[in-house]
């Protein structure tokens, strides 16, 4: 069972090393029994964490692993210069495909508050499982997803497609455009400028890649059996200590209905309800060296 994060955070970075340390509180406490792959930068961990990994993660099985660039330029900036492809997707599926065995990737700020082996029972239905922007919209999500398949997708795969679809980024955007009975997008995981602006370039980092790679073929992204709950964007969480654990109080997007929240993906301007949250505080408050 593994489970795998992307970490390239300069060594002060306290905040970056405190997302981390408490990335590995909850895989140590809701993944019992996984292996926790870490990829890191250059800048490596901190001897802070190092030490919280050592004495602290006993119940998962912790391994560092140091990541790289993709040395393979493209010549074109949005492929080239973008962390979220040259460094992100490009060493999480790198790396899924040498290992050679399913993955889940939780970006370092989607913290678990449930059982991943709930997703991990069912991980082999589906060569990939996504999750939208949950309660904001349906857009894929980068952040978090399982690849169960390595012959279905890699990041080599992933660019193949964008240059594929580049030549009729066109229709791309048209078939994108098309509206549903219920009033939401027909391709229900994608916006008409998702993939492409709509001078032909990439819209955004590895996301516009997943969600390209899907336009136009038999296959989709999201799952039914897989909760939305696995990513529920955190401005929507509120938290509170309960028996000495720190829990998933209340969900309060009340017109939105999901029987529990698995995984709190603190992205955007949900940070900084994070940073004054008692949790953070708590838990990477003044971490670093």
């Amino acid at each position: 069972m593994n489970v795998l994060t992307i970490f390239d955070y300069p060594q002060d970075n306290k905040v970056g090393h405190a997302l981390l340390r408490i990335w590995l509180n909850q895989v140590n406490l809701y993944a019992k029994g996984f292996n926790a792959y870490v990829i890191h930068g250059d800048e490596g961990i901190s001897p802070s964490n190092r030490e919280f990994i050592a004495t602290h993660c006993k119940d998962v099985n912790v391994v560092l692993v140091h990541g790289y660039k993709n040395p393979k330029k493209y010549g074109i900036k949005q492929l080239d210069e973008n962390f979220h492809v040259n460094f992100n997707g490009y060493n999480a599926l790198t790396f899924g495909q040498r290992l050679g065995q399913p993955i889940i990737y939780l970006d370092v700020d989607a913290f678990l508050f449930s059982d991943l082996r709930e997703w991990w029972d069912i991980i082999t239905d589906r060569p990939f499982m996504g999750l939208e922007h949950y309660p904001l919209c349906r857009n894929l999500n980068a952040g978090v997803y399982s690849v169960s398949d390595w012959d279905f997708m890699t990041f080599d795969k992933l660019v193949d497609r964008f240059y594929e679809n580049l030549e009729r980024y066109e229709e791309i955007i048209q078939m994108s455009e098309v509206k549903a009975n219920d009033g939401w997008y027909e391709l229900n995981y994608t916006t008409p400028y998702s993939a492409y602006t709509e001078t032909g370039v990439l819209r955004s980092g590895d996301q516009s890649l997943f969600i390209n790679y899907f336009i136009g073929t038999d296959h989709h992204p999201y799952y039914e059996k897989l909760s939305k709950g696995w990513n529920v964007f955190g401005w929507h969480c509120d938290l509170a200590k309960v028996e000495n654990e720190w829990k998933v109080e209340r969900f309060n997007r009340g017109w939105h209905n999901i029987d529990k929240v698995r995984a709190v993906h603190y992205y955007a301007q949900s940070k900084k309800k994070l940073y004054d949250s008692d949790f953070y505080k708590e838990m990477g408050n003044n971490l670093g060296d």
